[in-house]
């Protein structure tokens, strides 16, 4: 689908009704829009429709645009009670993002299908590769909680009951550890490492870092995933144990991960105390969220959790042209602030960046100023914020993709 046609801006790396929240609805953080929450918390129910229109983008000279040095998608998710969907647009300095019109994947909602992405995170792999990986619902003909994966030469991906779409079960054998669930939470985008693509990803409050493949034995090739505890890069086909919530006292979920410029690795995992609710959901688990931070000079030792945001939750992460690595989460500070659990449903995106010495600084919200979501507050807010780096000298075609 394309309505207008897409602004061409460069990533330089500076700085309706409204619903009870306590109802998850479907894949949206009302409160748990990742439900990625402690282990079996999803409720898969539903919001009342905040269906949001695509946006008609004005035409632009692209003469300019063509010497910058690099580019930023940014992919987010819109929330309605029939149908949700992931739209692409991009950004300038971070923070306001404009809106391409243009939608990567569209899914019915709980009350329509058993079958529907959850929590959906685009990639793109430097071949020129785009993949969406994606979690199955309880209810998926393919069996609940599985780590689905799909790519195409644009970011446009199948709809739900396409064949393209692989479905990684967890593997049985002498080798492999005994799982039923493949993925229970957001993943973090797929990346490369030494031309290896990698994927991190939680089952059971425990983090995994599964090796999809290459450029050359593509995941859609894999009968599945072996789960293993060998304290070393798995091999193709195997997921590695990353941490374990046994070993923190966290029930850790949703992931992301950058690279510093000297060579560092950067996971933002999310993680709630465990026990620190009686219940699932309400302000006690909604607030309770926190995103923390690790670091590996090799993906295979991890330095030790450390909290970076609080009241947080749906991490994601990128670098910047000049190199320095962002996070952006679900802001759910002005809901717990309130204490009021209805503003849930209007969390805001925020983002900041690692100073020289690793801080976090220039925090800010991001906004949307094209899309009605933005102005009306009876619609639900945007969620599940994703950046995407697109090298200046692909530019022209993703542009061609999503024009």
């Amino acid at each position: 689908m394309n309505v207008g046609r897409y602004v061409l801006v460069a990533w330089f790396g500076v700085g309706c009704t409204s619903v009870d929240p306590t109802d998850s609805g479907g894949d949206s953080e009302v409160p748990d829009t990742d439900s990625g929450a402690p282990p079996d918390s999803n409720v898969d129910t539903d919001v009342p429709d905040t269906d949001v229109p695509d946006t008609d983008v004005a035409d632009t000279d692209d003469t300019d645009i063509e010497a910058l040095p690099a580019r930023m998608a940014f992919f987010y998710q819109t929330v309605g009670n029939e149908d949700n969907a992931v739209m692409a647009g991009s950004t300038l300095d971070g923070f306001e993002i404009d809106s391409a019109g243009f939608t990567s994947i569209a899914w019915e909602g709980p009350m329509v299908a058993d079958n529907r992405y959850s929590d959906p995170v685009v990639s793109r792999m430097p071949d020129g590769t785009w993949t969406v990986t994606s979690r199955s619902a309880p209810t998926d003909s393919h069996g609940a909680h599985l780590l689905m994966y799909s790519e195409n030469s644009c970011p446009e991906f199948p709809e739900i009951d396409d064949p393209n779409i692989h479905y990684l079960s967890a593997l049985e054998g002498s080798e492999c550890i005994t799982q039923t669930r493949t993925l229970m939470a957001k993943t973090s985008q797929v990346f490369e490492a030494d031309g290896e693509w990698y994927v991190f990803h939680a089952v059971e409050s425990e983090l995994w870092l599964a090796h999809l493949g290459n450029a050359e034995q593509r995941p859609t090739e894999l009968a599945g995933l072996c789960f293993v505890d060998n304290d070393e890069l798995p091999a193709v086909g195997q997921t590695e144990r990353i941490y374990s919530d046994q070993a923190e006292g966290w029930l850790i979920s949703d992931a992301a991960i950058s690279r510093r410029t000297d060579g560092t690795w950067v996971l933002f995992i999310k993680g709630i105390e465990d026990g620190l609710c009686d219940t699932n959901g309400g302000l006690c688990e909604l607030c309770g969220r926190q995103i923390f931070r690790t670091t590996s000079e090799d993906l295979v030792e991890w330095t030790a959790l450390e909290s970076v945001m609080t009241q947080a939750s749906i991490p994601e992460s990128t670098v910047d042209a000049d190199g320095r690595v962002w996070l952006y989460w679900q802001d759910f500070t002005p809901a717990c602030d309130a204490q009021d659990l209805f503003l849930a449903n209007r969390a805001p995106i925020s983002g900041a960046y690692e100073d020289a010495v690793g801080d976090l600084t220039s925090e800010g919200f991001v906004s949307f100023p094209e899309e009605t979501f933005e102005r009306d507050t009876n619609q639900h807010y945007a969620t599940n914020s994703n950046p995407v780096r697109v090298p200046g000298e692909a530019w022209a075609d993703f542009l061609e993709c999503v024009d």
